[in-house]
C-alpha cells in the first residue's frame, strides 16, 4: 500500500468524525433549546430529596361524560317509543293501511 493513500483515508476519516461530532452538537443543543421552551411544569426538588412525590397519589375528580348519558337517554327513550308504536300497530289500535 501507497503510504499517501493511507494519509488520504486516515484525513477522510477525520473529516467524517468531525462532520458528524458538529452535527451532533447542533442536534443536542435544538433540543436543549426546545426543552427550556417547554410547556411542561416542573416543582422545585427540596435539600433531603428522596424520590417520593406526593403528587403520583392526589386523586383527581373523574369527569362526567356528559354527552355518553344523554346518548343513551336519547336512544332509550327513541327505543321506547318504536316498541309502543309496534306494540299498537300489531295488536291492531292503529290501521297500519
Amino acid at each position: 500500500m501507497d503510504h499517501n493513500t493511507d494519509f488520504d483515508f486516515e484525513e477522510k476519516i477525520n473529516f467524517a468524525i468531525s462532520i458528524s461530532m458538529n452535527f451532533l452538537t447542533g442536534v443536542s443543543q435544538k433540543m436543549t433549546k426546545k426543552a427550556a421552551h417547554s410547556s411542561a411544569k416542573y416543582h422545585k426538588l427540596t435539600r433531603t430529596d428522596d424520590g417520593f412525590v406526593d403528587l403520583q397519589y392526589q386523586k383527581q375528580k373523574p369527569k362526567i361524560p356528559w354527552g355518553g348519558i344523554l346518548l343513551a337517554v336519547f336512544l332509550f327513550i327513541a327505543g321506547g317509543l318504536l316498541i309502543a308504536f309496534a306494540s299498537l300497530l300489531f295488536t291492531g289500535h292503529i290501521n297500519g293501511q
